[in-house]
């Protein structure tokens, strides 16, 4: 008896087991198929977590552009909420004109009188191309949060795409070979960059296997013949999330380049659904395709999920009964999410495509061993380090399984140099009757260490000049280079005149330096540091008759910068610290008649502290404050005004540094002050700023009887020269190339006091020796 309960117990279990395997035989398996469509791919979000709240099974995936994102962040077993969370979070970073984390905002080593708005590769006119940047938006944060999010559930898998939470495919485009390109192995996070990498829009990347590889949508916007071949599912759910059929007038009004990338290639080709399939299209309106504005994302995601759930009762009529497996698909999530993020240990690091000098100088400048065990904070660190060593479109880490050697990556940094000849351009306009044109060449190469060379010539009408700069980046882990350079300068002062309006009035102040040198800069993060020795040439001339003094100048210079303020003339957020030591030697030779010698020589130290700050206070306001100081020992020259330009300078606003007022430039002075800015619109603000100026020291120039010039320390405060006052307040606007602004000013204790600065572009001017 007890044998036959056993016996009846088993075939009971085995009609169980054999009733639940026939039910999985007939189970249809569903497929889904997302289209292209930028920020309006966001609508997938909705879409899914809809289906997976109403138990529509998802058995695989394939995907285009934004589909094949969203897709493949499902795959790799992030929830609905989770894909919102990233999209909200951090995939508006990812997606800006050239944008960089704040932490991590390194700034190659540039130059405060740079006016530049342009640079130009000229490498189109060796390939026959057209003069047109490669991307608009910088596509470095992507690739690396693309990384971190997926490549380690991938290597987890053995980058097998069917063994992630579902089978899943990306749809690329191979502009080679002209045709669509399928990823069914490899990297997961290549597979999604190459699949939104809309033309123009990013840089294209090449593979061992593949030359420019673009969006997917250049050939295939809604990949249902993907999803047929690679799987052949009983049922098909498709969804587009492309605009709707327009009319012509429609069409016209449109512009062109929303024609050109919303709409031809977003063709409703939902007509390739085979019988047994489902479509949805969400209503998203006049929504574009590239704002991914944190309410547009929740506005597509909400019109997914409320599309979905007005046809939900129709899609179950037409799948059936069948329902998913909630605690499966649980179980598998858990699985994948052990992975995310985990340390990726490597067997070996490569770069494709480059040079054997290119791949040892990217290696060294790397500092990334094989066999080290590898998170992407310190990849993202030494990625930085190596864009800031050379010039780059884009840099994508691809990780691969190392077949040979268990649990171990390959990587391998596909690299997209910039090119080796660089126009630069750059153009400012000023009151009164000024102007400055910035016009030079860059060459840069990688040969085994990193070469750049570089001429500037800047012709204006305060400062004329022309540079030649040559620095060498060594092969190294830390960011060292030596530098070489040579500039002949000339400066031509005006003076406020006797009206507030801005007429040219010359000052007869004339300045010509010439100077060689020498040195190294040291840069870690924002931080850098400055050291060497400058040989200088200087005249300065002024009034009629002509009085003149040479200099020869030999100077020493440790200077010390920290830099990551967000714009170079009116920032508002950000800040900058600049620190600068010379030890200098000078032989003063006065050419003019009553001179009290005909030579000396001056030894002395000279330092320069600069302090800026600017914080976002709210969002439309911004407010900063400034705080300066300068100290020289040197003694005057003979001449007065000679004497002066060699003190340290204090320019309260940017127009300053063309104006010839005694006061600003002082032998030791402390100044402190701030700026309040209000956006008015997007790209309008009014700024205010004012300061306050002390000069801490008197001079005491040689005369015939006293051939010695002397400084004096004020015994106490009411021996101080006077304090001065300076208020700026304007308009300014934010153009392609350079600030447009109209500002009043005011100088104190000056005759008249009040002036108008109007301006277009950056009004930043070569500097002075030992400023």
């Amino acid at each position: 008896m007890q044998t036959m309960r056993v016996i009846l117990c088993f075939l009971c279990i085995g009609g169980f087991l054999q009733a639940q395997e026939a039910d999985t035989v007939r189970r249809p398996r569903v497929g889904l198929v997302l289209s292209g469509g930028g920020a309006r791919g966001a609508a997938h979000v909705g879409v899914i977590q809809a289906l997976e709240e109403a138990g529509i099974p998802i058995d695989y995936i394939t995907g285009t552009s934004m589909g094949a994102m969203v897709g493949g962040f499902y795959a790799a077993g992030y929830s609905p909420a989770e894909m919102l969370l990233i999209m909200l979070r951090e995939n508006r970073q990812w997606l800006k004109p050239g944008p960089f984390y704040r932490e991590y905002m390194y700034y190659a080593p540039t130059r405060s009188y740079d006016i530049t708005s342009w640079e130009i590769p000229l490498e189109f006119l060796s390939k026959s191309d057209l003069p047109l940047p490669e991307q608009v938006v910088s596509d470095f944060e992507i690739n690396l949060g693309l990384n971190a999010k997926l490549a380690a559930i991938n290597l987890a898998t053995k980058g097998d795409f069917d063994s992630l939470l579902v089978p899943y495919r990306a749809i690329g485009a191979d502009l080679y070979r002209r045709r669509p390109v399928i990823f069914r192995k490899g990297s997961l996070p290549l597979a999604v960059r190459v699949s939104i990498s809309v033309p123009i829009f990013f840089s294209p990347l090449t593979t061992r296997e593949y030359t420019n590889l673009v969006d997917g949508g250049v050939y295939d916007n809604f990949p249902v013949e993907p999803m047929q071949r690679e799987f052949a599912p009983d049922f098909i759910i498709g969804v587009h999330v492309g605009s709707p059929p327009m009319t012509l007038e429609e069409f016209r009004e449109r512009g062109y380049y929303w024609r050109l990338f919303s709409h031809l290639s977003d063709q409703l080709t939902w007509q390739k659904l085979p019988e047994r399939s489902f479509f949805i299209q969400p209503d998203l309106g006049d929504m574009s395709s590239t704002d991914f504005s944190t309410g547009a994302l929740a506005f597509a995601v909400r019109r997914g999920y409320e599309a979905t759930l007005s046809c939900i009762d129709e899609l179950r009529e037409q799948l059936g009964p069948w329902r998913a497996d909630s605690v499966k698909l649980a179980i598998q999530r858990l699985r994948l999410r052990q992975y995310r993020e985990r340390p990726i240990a490597l067997s070996k690091i490569d770069f494709y495509p480059a040079k054997p000098s290119q791949s040892f100088f990217y290696r060294q400048v790397l500092g990334i061993k094989s066999n080290e065990t590898l998170t992407i904070g310190r990849l993202r660190r030494r990625l930085f380090m190596l864009r800031r060593a050379a010039s780059f479109y884009s840099l994508f880490p691809e990780f691969v399984p190392d077949t040979t050697v268990p649990d171990r990556s390959y990587l391998t940094v596909l690299v997209r140099p910039r090119g080796d000849v660089f126009l630069r351009v750059g153009l400012g306009i000023f009151s009164p009757s000024g102007y400055a044109i910035q016009v030079g060449g860059r060459i840069e190469k990688v040969w085994w260490a990193g070469w750049e060379g570089e001429v500037l010539l800047t012709q204006g009408s305060f400062a004329q000049g022309v540079e030649l700069r040559l620095r060498v980046r060594p092969p190294l882990p830390i960011d060292i280079r030596l530098v070489g350079e040579t500039q002949v300068n000339r400066f031509f002062y005006q003076k406020l005149g006797s009206y507030w309006l801005p007429l040219p009035q010359q000052a007869n102040v004339f300045t010509s330096t010439d100077y060689f040198g020498v040195g190294a800069q040291f840069a870690v993060k924002r931080f850098e540091a400055q050291s060497g020795i400058l040989q200088y040439t200087i005249t300065e001339r002024h009034s009629t008759p002509e009085v003149q003094t040479d200099i020869q100048a030999l100077s020493g210079y440790l200077r010390l910068l920290i830099d990551n303020e967000d714009d170079r003339q009116y920032a508002t957020q950000g800040g900058r610290i600049y620190a600068a030591l010379y030890l200098n030697k000078a032989i003063e030779k006065p050419l003019f008649a009553g001179a009290p010698y005909v030579r000396a020589e001056h030894y002395w130290p000279q330092a320069v502290l600069r302090y800026r700050q600017n914080l976002s206070v709210l969002r439309a306001l911004s407010v900063g404050f400034r705080i300066e100081g300068g100290l020289s020992m040197q003694a005057p020259y003979a001449d007065s005004v000679a004497a002066i330009l060699a003190s340290p300078a204090f320019y309260p606003f940017p127009e300053s540094p063309t104006l010839y007022i005694p006061e600003l430039y002082q032998r030791g002075f402390a100044a402190v002050g701030g700026h309040l800015t209000v956006r008015l619109l997007r790209k309008a603000f009014f700024r205010v700023e004012g300061y306050a100026h002390q000069p801490l020291l008197k001079l005491t120039f040689p005369t015939a009887v006293q051939s010695e010039g002397s400084l004096t320390f004020p015994t106490s405060p009411a021996n101080l020269p006077p304090l001065y006052r300076y208020l700026m307040a304007g308009f300014f606007y934010r153009t392609f190339i350079g600030p447009l602004g109209a500002f009043v000013s005011y100088y104190d204790r000056q005759t008249q006091p009040i002036r108008i600065f109007l301006h277009l572009g950056y009004t930043r001017f070569l500097e002075r020796p030992w400023q």
